[in-house]
């Protein structure tokens, strides 16, 4: 498989254990995922029909506090996923497994998890500035994307803008 990142700002308003902040394909076969893990702010990413996961050991999101998220899929086996907050990388517990498929063919929802065509696990969070980039992000370009105040960035002129695969800014600011 291919390495990918996703990133995006997220302000969470209530944490409820396995509430999906994105999910690619369909979670009846092999869906690949973020979910806030617990109730406490802590969050989760794995590749589903694989061992391939990375949880946060500690809180990383706060009800009604905007933070920046990415996460970066090296697409090799044995190499799970990175977590980034607020441009660093956050303290994680992972497993290592087999890369998960090509993005590019599975749909992507946000927000929620699609089982079979219905939605379900709905996040009741605030998201802005969603964006999938063709390749595991260096901590430089988190920084970059991240910005220098901590508030939004224009991506497509940013360093690593031609690894930009999609952009929703949606509504909300941080």
């Amino acid at each position: 498989a291919k390495p990918y990142s996703v990133s995006f700002w997220v302000n969470p308003q209530t944490l409820a254990n396995q509430r999906r902040l994105f999910c690619f394909g369909d979670n009846a076969g092999g869906a690949r995922e973020m979910r806030i893990y617990g109730t406490a702010g802590r969050i989760s990413t794995s590749a589903a029909s694989s061992n391939l996961y990375a949880t946060t050991t500690g809180n990383v999101l706060s009800v009604g506090t905007w933070a920046h998220v990415v996460v970066t899929f090296p697409g090799s086996t044995g190499s799970p996923p990175t977590i980034y907050v607020n441009a660093s990388a956050a303290a994680t517990s992972t497993g290592a497994g087999n890369p998960a498929a090509a993005l590019s063919t599975s749909g992507l929802t946000i927000a929620a998890i699609p089982t079979s065509g219905t939605r379900s696990n709905f996040a009741h969070v605030y998201m802005c500035d969603f964006a999938v980039w063709d390749k595991a992000l260096t901590p430089t370009e988190i920084t970059e994307i991240y910005g220098i105040t901590g508030k939004r960035v224009y991506l497509s002129e940013t360093t690593c803008a031609s690894n930009l695969l999609s952009w929703w800014r949606m509504g909300s600011d941080p």
